[in-house]
């Protein structure tokens, strides 16, 4: 009958907006490791240079730029960044507050 053919196309129309919504709000995560750095006054720990920071392995914690880090049991750091952000109209990106922890910093997407 009609009106099922009207529902089933009101279903198929939904299923497909709910999915393309999904694609277009794909954000990826860019990840780095540093080599381990070790100093010899903290023994066992991930030793940031730049900061002069030693951090216990597992330790999780956030520099600038949107990045969070991570101290290695074997004493290296895992970096994790805002990947590349991409869509299509209706759609837009927004940028990311960098005033807010990672990935909440990161830049989102947008549909009209």
């Amino acid at each position: 009958s009609r009106r099922q053919t009207y529902t089933a196309n009101m279903y198929t129309m939904l299923a497909t907006s709910i999915i393309l919504v999904s694609f277009a709000n794909v954000v990826f995560t860019a990840v780095a490791i540093g080599p381990p750095s070790v100093h010899p006054d903290y023994p066992g720990k991930c030793y940031d240079t730049k900061t002069k920071i030693a951090h216990s392995p597992g330790e999780i914690f956030t520099i600038p730029k949107c990045t969070r880090v991570t101290c290695n049991h074997d004493l290296s750091f895992d970096y994790a960044t805002c990947g590349v952000v991409g869509t299509a109209p209706p759609c837009y990106v927004v940028d990311g507050d960098l005033s807010l922890p990672y990935p909440m910093c990161c830049p989102d997407v947008k549909c009209n």
